[in-house]
């Protein structure tokens, strides 16, 4: 696939707008942004490792954009983007996805399934601040978040969830999640968006669980022969 006919990452980050003064620029806003996301997706846990990654990986860097010899520094990647506009970079990369997850061709026969889950950031647990938990819609056959939102301290998982619905395209999809969102109002949302869903239930859901039961004990594991 050529540059011209693909969703190409860096052509999309290059819309983030560069926080830096011209004077004195030197290597490619999207280049360093691309970086950070090829970094990340190698398992490099942070920006100052993938400074120290990149000075191994010449051609990484040449086929990135960096043009010159020296590749950023850690101080270089964080003095970025401490002033960069991560709101406009959430929404590059969620279109990037969304483009990647529209065009992907397993979506022509197959049941288009998606995962809602949530996880709390490693490194994000201090003393002064609260561990970062979010909540992300993630593509079954591709492995891809397809949109995420940060689960607040005074909050939980259920209304977040259905916040997240509106960040990403529901129609026709199944969502899947733990028993936590088997919730009457999530399901509701979920239909509302021409979705559907297969949602756990546990015994602590009393009357659901019990309802289910009775509907199913009846039949045999298998189909009865003619």
């Amino acid at each position: 696939m050529t540059r011209n006919s693909s969703c190409h990452l860096l052509d999309m980050l290059a819309e983030v707008p560069d926080p830096r003064k011209k004077k004195g620029l030197r290597h490619p806003l999207p280049a360093m942004l691309g970086v950070l996301v090829v970094g990340l997706l190698c398992r490099q846990k942070g920006y100052t490792c993938i400074a120290t990654w990149l000075r191994r990986q010449l051609a990484l860097a040449k086929a990135l954009g960096f043009r010159r010899k020296e590749t950023p520094s850690g101080s270089t990647f964080h003095n970025l983007l401490k002033n960069l506009d991560v709101v406009k970079l959430e929404q590059t990369l969620t279109k990037w996805v969304m483009t990647t997850y529209q065009k992907h061709s397993v979506f022509e026969s197959r049941l288009k399934a998606v995962a809602i889950d949530g996880k709390s950031l490693r490194g994000t647990d201090s003393e002064e601040f609260r561990r970062l938990h979010l909540l992300a819609a993630v593509s079954h056959e591709l492995g891809i978040p397809l949109a995420q939102w940060a689960v607040g301290e005074k909050t939980n998982e259920i209304p977040v969830a259905s916040q997240l619905l509106k960040h990403f395209d529901v129609a026709e999809k199944v969502i899947t999640t733990d028993a936590l969102l088997t919730q009457r109002g999530f399901c509701k949302d979920i239909l509302t968006a021409n979705a559907d869903y297969a949602l756990p239930v546990k015994a602590n859901q009393k009357q659901l669980f019990e309802d289910i039961r009775d509907l199913f004990e009846p039949l045999s594991e298998t189909d009865p022969r003619k």
